[in-house]
Parts: C-alpha cells; structure tokens; sequence
C-alpha cells in the first residue's frame, strides 16, 4: 500500500461477528444496562467515591445469576481498574497520613 492509496476498511459484519463469537455470553448479568459502578476511576474523582462506586457493583455481583461465567470471563481480561466478577481492583491511595480505619 503507497501513501497514497486509502487504507481497507475493515468489513464491520465480519469484525462484529468475531467480537460475538469470542466474547462471553452473560445474558442475564445483573450488570447489563448499568456499567457506571464498575468502571475504572475517572480522571479527577475522589478515591472514596471510586471505592464506594467499587463496593457497590461488588454487591451487584454477588447476587448475579450468573457470577461463575463472569469469573471465568474476568480471568481472561487484562487488570484495568474495573470491578469484574465481584472482584474489586486494587486503587492506589496518595501518600500522606494512613486512614483512621486502617491505622494500627
């Protein structure tokens, strides 16, 4: 292909069916139609929200019809800061002085 030759797009049909045929099927996840729980941090939102947001889909897991299918899905993907099969991803809190819950 040249610099001036457009690159292939890419038949969208084939790549939506290799998207279906390699994903999981979780039909029924108690999840479906409500992600903002269990997504990573956002750029500027404070810890203590992220971890109650994490605590609450880790809730939503665990009464999940179908949790043993999402935990073998969840071991394949790639640790990015989302709550997947319950478990919840570890987020690093900023120097300073220890929380008092934490404090021996």
């Amino acid at each position: 292909m040249t610099a001036t030759q457009p690159r292939p797009e890419p038949d969208v049909v084939e790549l939506l069916a290799r998207i279906l045929r390699d994903g999981a099927d979780l039909a029924g996840a108690e999840c479906i139609g409500n992600p903002d729980p269990f997504d990573p941090p956002g750029p500027v939102e404070p810890l203590d929200d992220v971890e109650y947001r994490h605590r609450a889909a880790a809730a939503i897991c665990a009464r999940c019809p179908v949790l043993d299918r999402c935990t073998d899905w969840a071991q394949s993907q790639p640790a990015d800061g989302m709550v997947r099969a319950g478990h919840l991803p570890i987020t690093p809190r900023p120097p300073g002085r220890p929380r008092k819950d934490t404090a021996a």
